[in-house]
């Protein structure tokens, strides 16, 4: 099969469309035929080197953590998921390194939801690491909250919570915090390291199963 790939950090230039192995689904996974993947910033990012520390050493990595699509094949102990299903799907890439931008992925069958109904295959693939974030944001609203005040709405990060009902997540009572301004680093062009060893907190990254309204939108069929 064929996926975009980077062997050296930097800008787009060092981007690859190569032929790769087609992943096998192992247990509790499924193989997805990729219609549409997401680009995001941490895509950038991983590209241009901003997370070189935490990658363990491969001759190339695979880009990519959205993706719609269908499911083509499962592996031992999925019983919830079908070969034929149309699915959106999430690689937390920093610790499973298998990138969507490829024409199949093995994720996890908890990593993947039915596909929003009459969404296009690029607009559902926009969905899953956007909508995440949305449900988290809003779970970190204090109990009893009944109305949230969104600016520059326009964003995707943004304009999700705004289609999520505050009553379909999980309320919490700590305090929210506002992160600073975030900007992609620059370019900055180098081999991929080898003989590191990956961050133990990239193992503690949230997923889409362990959010408590995941997926947050109408799912076909439903």
């Amino acid at each position: 099969m064929q996926a975009v790939t980077i062997s050296t950090f930097g800008g787009p230039d060092v981007l690859r469309v190569a032929d790769v192995a087609v992943p096998e689904p192992g247990p509790g996974q499924v193989r997805v035929k990729v219609r549409a993947a997401a680009v995001h910033p941490v895509d950038l990012a991983i590209r241009a080197g901003a997370f070189a520390e935490l990658l363990p050493g491969q001759p190339r990595y695979v880009l990519g953590w959205d993706l719609a699509g269908t499911v083509d094949a499962v592996g031992a102990q999925v019983t919830a998921t079908h070969p034929g299903d149309a699915v959106v799907g999430l690689s937390v890439w920093l610790r499973s390194l298998a990138g969507t931008q490829a024409e199949f992925v093995a994720l996890d069958a908890t990593g993947v939801a039915a596909a929003p109904e009459g969404a296009s295959w690029v607009e559902a693939a926009t969905l899953p690491l956007n909508a995440l974030a949305a449900v988290q944001a809003l779970d970190l609203m204090p109990q009893g909250t009944r109305s949230v005040a969104i600016t520059g709405a326009a964003g995707a990060g943004r304009s999700t919570p705004s289609s999520i009902p505050l009553g379909s997540v999980r309320p919490h009572s700590g305090p929210s915090a506002t992160p600073a301004p975030w900007s992609p680093p620059s370019p900055q062009p180098h081999r991929l390291p080898s003989g590191t060893s990956r961050s133990p907190h990239s193992r503690s990254r949230p997923t889409a199963a362990n959010s408590p309204s995941w997926p947050p939108w109408p799912s076909r069929g439903s």
